[in-house]
């Protein structure tokens, strides 16, 4: 990677003629190679967009998510490529808003800032791509936190939950020792049932219990009842297999036996409920005794009674088994929630090393500018410009470009954290967020880290004797 980052500047090294020598400012790159960088840059982003809106229109996830990936790819490197362009375009009117009230160093700074549009765009895409990953994982993890909270609060109507964590399953003791708790008006428990039914894999649930009363499914045709022989079906499982009201279909687990059913029902498609459901009794004559487990026990409080006291008296009876939580659904929420909170700290962390990187870069930028414009700095002095008034040029070129930095990479998180979210949409993400108050943290967080960037480089510039400075060959 080393030797490859440096093939470039090794060969712009290469090309400059010796007469560059006897010149005493820094030369600007050329005019035919910042045209090759946009075209470049300009057909990388076609390609890109392309990619991306063949993959948001793609019926399937897991293709449609690679051509967003591809495309992903392709627009970062447009951005890239053409960050010296858009520097021109973003940072002057940046500049005039943030440069106002400081006056004529105000002024300065945006045209210091895009003296150099390369160099700018070099320094300030480190954080471009620390907030590009951060901000779009943002976009999906909120997404996926809204879209629980409205699961839950919409199609959930059980008062309690009893799941098992890391273990996957709660034992069938603490399901029965939980319903016979003083204040249990209904428990509902939830199995995996699976088999091959009509003779291909499929995967479902078994359930126990009045299904109405802790979760709402909307009907589509028929009796959502899955008692007996009957089976119930969603409504995507029903159309991709042909299915229709009264069909008989056959259940088989191998090594066990068969049981006919009969499809009495088809509801909405459903997260909660998945595919299609079964009876508790058909799937306890197709598992053996020694796998039978829940997936969940929901319970519904009896009415009149207290449901602190109700989970307090079944969090006792569970005790014994200790792989068994009980949470309402306010705290079942909230772990979901913490979970997505702990893949964003990650993140958080991977956004903090971005920063440090920018850091060093901004330093490194503003430390060999104030070298290359130390006889201009000088000359300003001398004219009448205050240490301090340099100081603030300094800090405000090194805010813009931060601000540049992390307004293109906001701009990209978000539109493809926005894309992935709908792409995933029947993977469960079915609420978009779009977490606005912490973009607007970390662009202020770019801010700072701007300003801190430029203590050091600050200081120096302001302490550059006029007159040596000005007679410096």
């Amino acid at each position: 990677m080393t030797l490859l980052s440096a093939y470039i500047p090794a060969r712009r090294a290469s090309s400059i003629a010796p007469v560059e020598a006897m010149r005493e400012e820094f030369a600007i790159p050329s005019a035919s190679s910042s045209t090759r960088r946009t075209i470049l840059g300009l057909a990388l982003l076609v390609l890109g967009v392309v990619l991306t809106v063949l993959g948001a229109t793609s019926s399937s996830t897991s293709h449609g998510s690679a051509l967003i990936g591809a495309g992903l790819l392709g627009v970062g490197g447009a951005a890239l490529m053409l960050s010296p362009v858009l520097a021109r375009i973003v940072i002057p009117p940046i500049g005039w808003v943030a440069g106002r009230p400081f006056g004529r160093p105000g002024t300065l700074a945006p045209s210091n800032a895009v003296r150099n549009p390369r160099r700018t765009a070099a320094t300030a895409f480190a954080l471009t791509l620390g907030l590009l990953i951060v901000s779009g994982i943002s976009v999906i993890g909120a997404s996926a936190k809204g879209s629980v909270n409205h699961l839950f609060d919409n199609n959930v109507r059980a008062d309690l939950v009893l799941t098992a964590g890391q273990q996957g399953t709660v034992p069938q003791p603490a399901i029965d020792a939980a319903a016979k708790q003083d204040g249990v008006g209904s428990m509902t428990q939830f199995h995996l049932a699976f088999g091959l039914l009509d003779g291909a894999e499929e995967t479902g649930s078994g359930v126990d219990g009045p299904l109405s009363a802790v979760l709402a499914l909307s009907p589509v045709s028929g009796s959502i009842s899955p008692t007996g022989d009957n089976l119930v079906a969603s409504e995507s499982k029903a159309r991709e297999r042909g299915w229709t009201i009264g069909s008989m279909h056959t259940l088989t687990h191998p090594g066990v036996g068969s049981v006919r059913l009969k499809l009495v029902g088809i509801y909405q498609d459903s997260q909660l409920a998945g595919a299609w459901l079964v009876s508790g009794a058909t799937y306890r004559s197709l598992t053996p005794a020694d796998e039978r487990a829940a997936e969940v026990g929901l319970i519904r409080v009896a009415p009149g009674a207290d449901l602190s006291q109700v989970q307090a008296r079944v969090e006792k009876a569970t005790n014994p088994y200790y792989v068994v939580s009980v949470d309402t659904r306010a705290q079942f929420k909230g772990q979901i929630a913490a979970q997505v909170n702990t893949l964003l700290g990650l993140l958080y962390a991977l956004l903090a090393l971005a920063i440090v990187i920018a850091i060093l870069g901004i330093i490194n930028t503003l430390a060999l500018s104030v070298v290359e414009r130390r006889r201009e700095i000088g000359m300003m002095r001398a004219v009448g410009m205050m240490r301090r008034q340099v100081r603030r040029t300094i800090y405000l070129e090194s805010f813009l470009i931060a601000v540049f930095g992390a307004l293109l990479g906001l701009a990209l998180g978000i539109v493809y954290g926005v894309l992935f979210t709908k792409l995933l949409k029947d993977q469960g993400l079915s609420v978009l967020v779009i977490p606005w108050t912490q973009a607007l943290g970390f662009l202020v967080v770019a801010g700072i880290v701007g300003v801190l960037a430029a203590l050091w480089p600050g200081v120096r510039a302001a302490r550059t004797p006029p007159l040596a400075a000005i007679v410096d060959a």
